[in-house]
């Protein structure tokens, strides 16, 4: 009899144990996946904030275009007015791809799997975003002048500018280097994060 009752208690321990494993792997799962949103949550707020000031900025050019007088200078315009409307809807679509990836739903393969997929979005996305800002650099430039200064760059090319050139360009390799060593130690970050769940 002592015997039956042992084997009763050890199988109701190992019920147990198995529950609390279970509420332990599920518990896990949470907490990996509320820091793994957070992540992404820190990294989607300054990207919503310059999608704002993008929009704001379409706006404040369309309004202003008529200043924008001679052919060179409309069509600087009109090469920057679909870049800043792009180039945020698709950074806001990229890091939420990343953001929304669902842990506890998957397996840890499945979970690696859909992250692949997304972080070779973002990455790919990011070299688009780095060409078609330089692109908006150059082509902003004089749009600008016009507005601020009411200078025609096209028409009055001076040395101050000539000169200004080429640390325009190195301020902005400097920020594209930043940017992407950000970006390299967002998604290594992240991976960590998912490596936690690890079977």
């Amino acid at each position: 009899m002592e015997l039956e009752e042992m084997q009763a208690a050890w199988t109701a321990m190992s019920s147990e144990l198995e529950q609390q494993k279970l509420i332990t792997n599920d518990l896990i799962m949470k907490m990996t996946q509320s820091r793994y949103k957070n992540h992404w949550n820190k990294i989607a707020l300054p990207d919503k904030v310059f999608s704002v000031i993008s929009f704001i900025t379409v706006i404040a050019l369309l309004l202003n275009f008529k200043q924008l007088d001679t052919l060179p200078l409309q069509i600087c315009g009109l090469i920057s007015i679909p870049i800043l409307i792009i180039l945020p809807i698709f950074s806001i679509k990229t890091i939420r791809d990343l953001q929304q990836l669902n842990i506890t739903q998957h397996t840890y393969k499945e979970t690696m799997e859909a992250y692949a997929k997304s972080k070779k979005r973002f990455v790919n996305f990011q070299k688009i975003n780095m060409a078609m800002s330089f692109v908006f650099m150059i082509v902003s430039i004089p749009v600008l002048l016009k507005f601020l200064k009411g200078e025609n760059l096209f028409e009055t090319l001076n040395m101050r500018f000539i000169y200004a050139l080429p640390v325009c360009f190195l301020l902005f390799f400097l920020m594209l280097r930043y940017i992407t060593r950000i970006n390299s130690s967002m998604l290594k970050n992240s991976e960590k994060i998912l490596e936690e769940i690890k079977e």
